[in-house]
């Protein structure tokens, strides 16, 4: 779980440095939120396809 967060907090960094590149007028408040919110979008994704091949490993047992 630790490995995820790492990554997740990663790719929010990542984000956050695309969209300050992309829209250097807009404020701080809006280069921290785009990122976060597509931070949360990419750590559902990650959870939901973990929680997906649990189930497909739980099946094969």
């Amino acid at each position: 779980m630790r490995a995820l967060s790492l990554l997740v907090m990663g790719i929010t960094l990542a984000l956050g440095a695309g969209c300050a590149r992309d829209d250097p007028e807009a404020g701080l408040e809006e280069a921290i939120k785009r990122p976060l919110e597509k931070a949360e979008s990419v750590e559902q994704t990650l959870k939901d396809s973990a929680e997906s091949r649990l189930q497909e490993l739980d099946g094969e047992n």
